[in-house]
């Protein structure tokens, strides 16, 4: 696998408000088959948020990846969410097991994903919208 960047954006303008509802840019990057980073900015109007996000994930062996995602939201100046990823892949699926913090509502826990090889980063888990860190 070759390394690859890939610059990422949207917005959306609220018709009835007359303004920008949400804007955000962002960068992922992939060096080789082993290490993949992101590094986005998002801007929610109504929420009046100004959030930065970071994510990385990195193959320790072929058997073993981890990954991390951190947000924080610049215009209250504190952490929004921190997840942190173990993925083992099996002989013919995946078994992650993600640990997760949201400062926002004061909320910790965890999350335990399984899914066949192929089918994508989703799968069977403890939360229908978990989220993954892979290749």
């Amino acid at each position: 696998m070759s390394d690859t960047t890939a610059i990422l954006s949207d917005a959306q303008y609220n018709l009835d408000h007359h303004n920008l509802a949400t804007a955000s840019i962002g960068i992922a990057v992939s060096r080789g088959e082993r290490l993949a980073y992101f590094l986005g900015q998002r801007y929610i109007e109504p929420l009046d948020s100004n959030i930065t996000s970071v994510a990385a994930t990195y193959q320790l062996t072929p058997k073993y990846t981890i990954g991390f995602r951190q947000s924080f939201d610049w215009s209250v100046n504190h952490n929004v969410t921190t997840d942190v990823t173990f993925l083992r892949h099996l002989d013919r699926a995946y078994l992650a097991v993600t640990l997760r913090y949201d400062e926002i509502g004061s909320q910790s826990g965890f999350m335990i994903n399984f899914f066949p090889e192929g089918l994508g980063k989703a799968g069977a888990g403890t939360s229908a919208l978990g989220q993954v860190f892979g290749n």
